[in-house]
Parts: structure tokens; C-alpha cells; sequence
């Protein structure tokens, strides 16, 4: 898969999301929830020691195939956010839409459409620009040379973009490369601080 192309097509469907749903934040953040609530029949219930954030189903109401999507609220709220996010992008149908758009020959996967998805979320909560901009910003106030910059701050520049996007640890650090701000190798060096960053982080 092309990742270039593919993230081009998205970044066209986020901005036709976001004037059908009149989106006019950068970040989205919590506001997500009221989107989603818009589209569908959103359930929230906590499960503590479950793996699955949310997800998305269709149920017959009343002779009509209606959408609902459950969110665990056993979760820290950076992760029902992107939860939230990639369901939204399940109810728009947007793995179908970039398939088509990329005119791919083979079948849609389960793994593709859930890679294109996630790629969605983090388009529509951590904008492309928006990301980077941020991300040099803080940098330049927090005094970091570019080049060669050690883990400590790296994690330090991370977790501020975590609160201002309010997506999980994760969720950045693959935006890192994403985004072309690192390389995957050097992402690779930062997955180990995932549990601790999120301990202390994520008490919104």
C-alpha cells in the first residue's frame, strides 16, 4: 500500500467530514464525542482489563439499519477520544472510499481497513500541519536544537502533544513518522515509554 497516496485521498476526506460536520478546530480533543454523537447511537460503559477501546455495529431499529457505537469508559479519555475518532471514520465508510479512490485491485482486508482507519483518526484529531507546527513550536520554547536531540526531550516534546491533541502516547509516537518528523527506527526507541508516559499523563 502507498502510504504517501493513501494519506493524501484521507486528508481529502477529513476536510469533507469536517464541513459536513462543521468542524472548524484544529483540535478536535473531546468535542469528537458530540460528533460522533451526531451520526449515531453512542453507548459509554466502563470494562476495566479490556483490550477494546470500542466498537462499531449496525442493529435493526424499527425496520431501519442504524449505526451505534459502544465506547469503553474504563479507558483514560485520550484513548475514547481516538476510540471515538476511528469509529467515526468506520460510520463514513472511509477505508471503502480511499480503496476506491486508490483504484486498488485487490480485496479490502480487515487489516487494511482498520490501518486506514487508524490513519484517519489520527489525520482528523492530529492534523498533518497542525502536528508539525506544534511540534516545532515547542522545540523553539523549550530551547531543543534541531538534529540530533536526545530521548528525554523527545518524550518531553511528546507529551506536550499529547495535551494539546489529547490522543494517547501511542497515537503520537507514530505520528512522529507519519508526519516524516522521525524515521520508523528511531520511533521504534521511544515505544518502551508507552506505559509510563500514559500513567502520569493521562488524568484529564
Amino acid at each position: 500500500m502507498e502510504y504517501t497516496e493513501m494519506d493524501k485521498v484521507i486528508q481529502n476526506i477529513v476536510d469533507e467530514i469536517k464541513q459536513e460536520c462543521i468542524i472548524e478546530n484544529t483540535a478536535i480533543r473531546d468535542d469528537i464525542f458530540g460528533i460522533l454523537e451526531n451520526q449515531c447511537t453512542v453507548v459509554y460503559f466502563p470494562i476495566e482489563d479490556q483490550k477494546n477501546r470500542g466498537f462499531h455495529i449496525k442493529k435493526i431499529v424499527h425496520n431501519q439499519l442504524e449505526d451505534f457505537v459502544y465506547i469503553n469508559t474504563g479507558k483514560p479519555m485520550a484513548e475514547q477520544i481516538f476510540a471515538a475518532a476511528h469509529e467515526l471514520g468506520h460510520i463514513f465508510k472511509v477505508a471503502d472510499r480511499v480503496w476506491k479512490e486508490l483504484a486498488e485491485q485487490r480485496k479490502l482486508t480487515e487489516q487494511d481497513e482498520e490501518t486506514i482507519t487508524n490513519r484517519f483518526a489520527a489525520e482528523l484529531l492530529i492534523p498533518y500541519k497542525a502536528f508539525r507546527k506544534n511540534f516545532f513550536a515547542h522545540m523553539s520554547e523549550f530551547e531543543i536544537p534541531t538534529g540530533k536531540v536526545r530521548v528525554d526531550e523527545v518524550v518531553r516534546l511528546m507529551v506536550c502533544q499529547m495535551s494539546d491533541f489529547m490522543v494517547p502516547y501511542e497515537a503520537v509516537r507514530r505520528r512522529l513518522v507519519e508526519t516524516r518528523i522521525m524515521n520508523e527506527q528511531s520511533a521504534e526507541q521511544l515505544e518502551n515509554n508507552n506505559e509510563q508516559i500514559e500513567f502520569s499523563t493521562y488524568n484529564w
